[in-house]
């Protein structure tokens, strides 16, 4: 199959909540792959809380990969 992986800016409060909730991703690993998990806390590693390198990440668009937050359902 493969790993899904993404870096992307959240709040840590945002991220908490996701934590216990399914997430479906759907054929992110190719057709036929039907990917969906409950996201735990060892998914998630926080890269830096530097506020001035989060400024220029987002400035550049530099998220790049899977984004699970782009996946829940409404």
């Amino acid at each position: 199959m493969g790993d899904l992986l993404g870096i992307f800016v959240r709040e840590e409060a945002e991220v908490k909540a996701l934590i216990g909730k399914r997430v479906e991703f759907g054929e992110v690993l190719g057709k036929h792959s039907d990917i969906g998990m409950r996201m735990e806390e060892d998914h998630f590693k926080e890269m830096t809380d530097d506020p001035s390198f989060i400024a220029k990440f987002e400035e550049f668009e530099l998220a790049t990969g899977i984004n699970p937050f782009g996946y829940l359902e409404e």
